[in-house]
């Protein structure tokens, strides 16, 4: 995948970054994107869905207002959002769970000797040789979700033609995250397919929402895959 500055970005998306060189006490935009480079092309596609949405439907481009790595993963917050632009931010950034943030290769989220999590492969990990088996360090924790069984899943493991795709286990997680948090969803992709280089869903009980979380899971695997 072809490297990405944050120079690139502000440039791409002038509407989106329009805050960037405000004053510090006007927006935390002030600060810059403040993660690592490995999640670049994940906010690079995340810009562009949203940017075609607001064209499409005629609505004003909201303003990033801060992009920040929190508690090891990434977080983006918007001046104004729909639940749609909500959908593709919330993929977005279940992404980052297994996307190392320097160098953007797989990855999970560790804990390191400060205490902090980080989302890192092996080779960008603060965790120090050894470490990580001692009875006294953090050690590595996995993104769980409570009182489910690891067996359960929402979306399919394989395409329709047999494919393993890392990135549906990534979508399974969001989905199952996204119904629990919203009393009464029920969202199940029933069948994935790969057509003319496009990752398609056929699926069920999808709002606004899921849509957007689909689409940008649809988009960053184009992208990947190209």
């Amino acid at each position: 995948m072809q490297k990405i500055t944050e120079g690139d970005l502000v440039e791409k998306f002038p509407l989106i970054f329009q805050d960037r060189y405000a004053s510090v006490r006007d927006s935390c935009m002030a600060f810059g994107i403040e993660c690592g480079p490995g999640w670049y092309p994940i906010l690079d596609v995340l810009f562009e869905k949203i940017t075609q949405y607001c064209e499409g439907v005629l609505f004003p481009s909201p303003k990033a207002v801060q992009i920040k790595e929190k508690f090891g993963n990434l977080r983006v917050y918007m001046d104004v959002t729909t639940p749609y632009i909500d959908g593709l931010i919330w993929m977005a950034e279940s992404i980052t769970d297994s996307t190392c943030e320097v160098c953007g290769g797989p990855a999970r989220l560790m804990g390191f000797e400060a205490g902090c999590l980080e989302v890192r492969c092996p080779d960008h990990s603060r965790i120090k040789a050894g470490a990580a088996g001692s009875r006294n360090a953090v050690g590595s924790v996995t993104k769980t979700i409570k009182d489910r069984p690891p067996y359960e899943r929402r979306v399919p493991a394989y395409t329709k033609d047999g494919e393993s795709i890392t990135l549906l286990d990534v979508l399974n997680v969001a989905l199952i995250s996204y119904c629990e948090s919203r009393k009464g969803a029920d969202v199940k992709v029933k069948e994935v397919r790969i057509e003319d280089g496009s990752m398609l869903f056929d699926a069920e009980g999808v709002d606004e929402e899921t849509q957007g979380i689909m689409d940008m899971a649809a988009a960053f695997w184009r992208r990947t895959s190209a």
